[in-house]
């Protein structure tokens, strides 16, 4: 509150007049007016009316600021509420846009590495398509691209050979090219490959005189669709050609070996006629009168001789019946210890004349055998004979036992032996160590050859242990009839 007092002078008579105002301020709201009567007299009291008119204007001006002053003062706390919002929101869209310029600058770092990326990708599918575009135009493969429509996407040079192809052809009709094949179907076996997505093969002719393998396989895309096919072709001529000199190759061997049989035979039955005459002559020389001892030794080696003679021709003929696959298998039942007395029976003499024991080791009791009895003794006299032409001081033993699922023979000698790295030569046809082997010991290197194909043809084998200057054992075995054990 405003505590106003007014003071007139109490100046003389024609002196000017004034009045001292005081204000003073107090606790309390509004403004009081007192007037205080001028020394010596009454209050002045025009004066104080107007003073009380301009002091009641002054309060409600001063009200009237107050209250201007005090919207004012809501106003601007509004206002610095609203400011201070509007800045706690910039502040956050700041923040938002820091947080934004972030995530933009990382993708935009994404993009960049992705974009790097992609133009390696793009540098590398150049180059790949480089690549793919030097084998096209360089294979020798003819080959060409079709659509789901049977237009052509693309043809390699060497087609150019059988089609007639330009470089315009490309997304033309498939069926509209002419091609120099014999081959009627190919628009139709394309269309076939195109609907059942199976691959087509076909070996055809040109009308040059050349052969070529026709593949038509569908065309797979990039996420496993078919779009299209895909038509190669193969210059298989000089195979072809080929296959023909070969089968012509193997016509005339076929010929050759057929004539080379009918040859063997022949000279066979030529060589066996006086052999079998001179063997006669030998066994009944003796009964036209005694023979010195000389004259036996003569005789023994005449038939020697003409054994060995024998026997070879025998495997001679045996290898022209095993080439011609006319050598058939005749199963019976036999005794095995039988076969080893009827072989040992052929090749004694043979041992004898060299000086060689021949002794025959067989079990107890009979064992039984399904086979072909008369390869099972050809096998048996070429091991005793191979063992008798090799042996020039000791014995041969042929001996014979039941296992539990086989019958084995052995022929045992004393003989020079083999080396080791020999073992799996002895079996080929016309295989001997050296040319003085052949001179010493005679024969013609099949003796052996035709006993494991003779034991194989049989279901068995024949098996050696051997080592240099200690001998040999030729071991035959061939399996047991089942239900025997």
């Amino acid at each position: 509150m405003v505590k106003l007092q007014v003071h007139p002078s109490a100046a003389g008579e024609g002196a000017e007049k004034f009045a001292l105002v005081l204000l003073e301020e107090q606790e309390g709201p509004g403004v009081e007016v007192e007037a205080v009567p001028a020394a010596g007299g009454a209050p002045h009291v025009p004066c104080v009316a107007r003073l009380e008119a301009e002091l009641r204007r002054a309060k409600e001006q001063l009200e009237a600021v107050s209250a201007a002053r005090d919207r004012t003062v809501e106003e601007l706390q509004a206002a610095n509420e609203e400011l201070r919002s509007i800045n706690e929101e910039q502040r956050a869209a700041a923040e938002e846009l820091e947080t934004s310029r972030e995530e933009i600058q990382s993708v935009n770092e994404e993009l960049t590495t992705i974009n790097q990326e992609h133009q390696a990708t793009i540098e590398e599918l150049k180059r790949t398509n480089a690549d793919l575009q030097n084998l096209v135009e360089s294979t020798e493969i003819g080959t060409v691209f079709v659509d789901r429509a049977m237009r052509i996407r693309r043809f390699t040079p060497a087609v150019r050979a059988l089609f007639n192809f330009v470089a315009a052809d490309r997304g033309h009709p498939f069926a509209h090219i002419t091609h120099r094949l014999d081959y009627a179907g190919l628009v139709e076996d394309t269309q076939s490959v195109l609907s059942s997505l199976e691959r087509i093969e076909r070996e055809v002719s040109s009308e040059a005189g050349g052969w070529y393998v026709v593949r038509i396989n569908p065309y797979r895309s990039p996420d496993g669709g078919i779009d299209g096919a895909v038509l190669t072709f193969f210059d298989i001529t000089a195979r072809k050609r080929m296959e023909e000199e070969l089968r012509q190759a193997k016509a005339a061997a076929e010929a050759a070996n057929l004539a080379k049989g009918v040859f063997l035979a022949t000279l066979s039955h030529e060589f066996r006629t006086p052999l079998t005459a001179m063997l006669l002559d030998a066994d009944i020389l003796p009964l036209d009168g005694p023979l010195t001892p000389t004259q036996v030794r003569r005789v023994d080696r005449i038939k020697a001789g003409g054994w060995h003679l024998t026997s070879m021709i025998d495997e001679i003929l045996t290898f022209a019946k095993l080439d011609e696959g006319r050598e058939p298998v005749r199963a019976e039942r036999t005794d095995a210890g039988e076969i080893a007395r009827e072989a040992k029976e052929l090749v004694d003499p043979v041992a004898a004349a060299k000086g060689l024991a021949f002794v025959l080791e067989l079990p107890g009791e009979p064992v039984e055998l399904e086979t072909d009895r008369v390869k099972v003794r050809q096998i048996l006299v070429n091991l005793c004979g191979n063992a008798v032409k090799y042996t020039e001081r000791g014995e041969i033993r042929l001996g014979m036992r039941a296992e539990e699922e086989r019958v084995v023979f052995e022929v045992r000698d004393t003989g020079i032996g083999i080396a080791p790295e020999h073992h799996a030569k002895i079996f080929d046809r016309f295989w001997q160590v050296d040319g003085d082997s052949a001179r010493s010991f005679g024969g013609i290197g099949v003796g052996l050859a035709a006993a494991r194909e003779f034991s194989r043809l049989l279901g068995g084998d024949v098996e050696v242990e051997s080592e240099l200057g200690r001998g040999s054992t030729f071991r035959l075995w061939l399996p047991r009839p089942r239900g025997d054990g």
